[in-house]
């Protein structure tokens, strides 16, 4: 029991102390931040169109341009919704660290602070999966919002639409430190039921094939 206990506050440690390293105010990090989600994010909505004519792209933010009362500001990255008909443009800020990087970096120092033999790549990529389909949730949602606000009217959304992308938005915000800590122990629970199950079946396919050899052998000598 001790043993086990010590080895729950090692890895409590070093999380933290990865955690503090990760979320500590870097020179230049949210800024670089944004301009890879910036590359990843305008690859993918390459050629998009809503209602033919909106044409979005990220853009990284500018401290002047969003002012010196946004807190974080290099965390910013501005959304451009341009109109192709008619060349006019909306801008729209949206904070990455939060929604973005605060879970990416919680599941890296939950991580780089479990043992060696725990690190196990299936787990990770798992994890990394679900991780990412909620980083994506966490961004699409208030995305979605922002293009169906009136002033924008990039796409339509229902009374009804509307309040469940607000609970996601809503719900997605107010998890974002505890999702990835949930997801990074769903993901190892799910390998190793995963594993478990296919070592019982080779148990069982052994064990068949053990008694299937000593009933032959049985017979030979019964002849």
């Amino acid at each position: 029991m001790k043993y086990m206990n010590g080895c729950v506050v090692r890895f409590a440690l070093r999380g933290l102390l990865v955690l503090a390293i990760c979320l500590a105010p870097w020179p230049g990090l949210g800024r670089a931040f944004g301009a890879a989600f910036c590359s990843v994010a305008n690859l993918a909505l390459h050629d998009v169109r809503f209602r033919a004519v909106v044409a979005p792209e990220f853009e990284v933010g500018e401290e002047a341009a969003l002012g010196p009362a946004v807190p974080n500001s290099s965390w910013y990255v501005v959304l451009a919704l341009r109109n192709v008909s008619t060349g006019a443009t909306t801008r729209s800020a949206l904070n990455l660290r939060q929604p973005a990087y605060v879970p990416m970096a919680i599941f890296a120092a939950l991580t780089l602070a479990a043992p060696a033999r725990q690190r196990r790549p299936r787990s990770i990529l798992l994890g990394l999966t679900l991780l990412g389909a909620f980083i994506l949730l966490s961004i699409s949602a208030p995305l979605v919002l922002l293009l169906a606000e009136p002033r924008i009217r990039a796409i339509e959304l229902g009374e009804g639409a509307r309040s469940w992308v607000t609970l996601l938005f809503n719900s997605t915000a107010e998890t974002s430190c505890a999702a990835p800590v949930f997801l990074w122990f769903l993901a190892g629970w799910v390998i190793d039921a995963v594993q478990d199950r296919h070592e019982h079946k080779s148990e069982l396919g052994r064990s068949a094939t053990e008694q299937m050899k000593f009933l032959n052998s049985e017979r030979r000598l019964s002849r």
